[in-house]
């Protein structure tokens, strides 16, 4: 399940990469029958692929004739593909650019446009991506910068962030392929339930009474409705309370994890960190005014 592996390594270009913190970018050969015969690529991490062509020769020099010439190298179609979910077939190219991430250190740049709920449905699925032309052409710079880099990890992270909100920056398309979703007052009445409840979170039977349905089919209504399930949504919902009393009161962060039922300070930093990609002092100290 390889995916740089070509038959004769002597004929193949060395593989240009970077790394941007959580995120990392790179470009490198492909064979795709590599892929389909080997039946899939896998990663640990989440990743984009953006499929391209180009030449076995050296990149050319930023702003030559030679560089004019591969401009829009870019082809095939983009796609995003979970940690472990496998690359089966890509469009004919000789090459791929990559980014890989952890869904923690994605969460920043998508939960400002998204929302959390949003972000975190929209990591969730496999998805490819119809043509985009501004995409391809950042992706074209950032293969140029790759190759020859300029010196500035500022520019080329820059390029890497355009990449991933132009592609997942917009909502997904909710499943629904499984039947029914809960309705805007069904949702209500689980918020009012959970508001009700204080910080202890409501079982997935509680929850499925509040709203009239059997477990079952309530955990399919209420996946089709929010793209989460009825834990991520609740710790969601923990989360955000936590963030209010972190800037409205002097609490400890281990009194605010007593306070919103959590095990302890570690458990609140794991939960808080899985969520919004920062520890919940470094998300204090920097919105807190000193």
């Amino acid at each position: 399940m390889t995916l740089h592996t070509y038959p004769d390594p002597n004929t193949v270009p060395t593989s240009s990469s970077r790394n941007f913190g959580s995120i990392s970018a790179t470009f490198a050969p492909l064979d795709p029958a590599t892929v389909v015969d080997e039946g899939g690529d896998v990663s640990d991490k989440a990743r984009i692929v953006i499929p391209c062509d180009r030449a076995a020769a050296a990149s050319p020099a930023r702003g030559s004739a030679a560089a004019e010439a591969v401009e829009n190298r870019t082809g095939g179609h983009a796609r995003y593909l979970p940690a472990g979910v496998p690359l089966e077939a890509v469009e004919p190219c000789t090459h791929c650019l990559t980014i890989h991430f952890e869904r923690a250190g994605i969460m920043p740049l998508l939960s400002p446009i998204l929302g959390v709920s949003g972000a975190r449905s929209r990591l969730a699925r496999p998805e490819i991506f119809p043509k985009n032309a501004a995409v391809d052409a950042l992706a074209d710079l950032l293969v140029a910068e790759l190759e020859n880099p300029s010196g500035s990890p500022v520019y080329a992270g820059n390029l890497v962030e355009g990449i991933v909100i132009g592609l997942m920056g917009k909502p997904g398309e909710p499943d629904r392929q499984n039947g029914r979703r809960l309705s805007e007052i069904q949702m209500a009445r689980l918020q009012q339930a959970a508001q009700e409840n204080g910080p202890e979170p409501l079982s997935v039977a509680q929850m499925a009474a509040t709203v009239g349905l059997s477990t079952s089919s309530f955990k399919t209504a209420f996946k089709n409705a929010t793209g989460q399930t009825p834990g991520e949504w609740q710790m969601d919902k923990r989360i955000a309370d936590v963030q209010h009393a972190m800037l409205a009161t002097t609490m400890t962060l281990a009194e605010i994890a007593v306070k919103f039922s959590f095990v302890d300070q570690a458990h609140l930093t794991r939960a808080f960190r899985k969520i919004t990609g920062e520890t919940p002092a470094a998300w204090r100290s920097k919105r807190k005014p000193r």
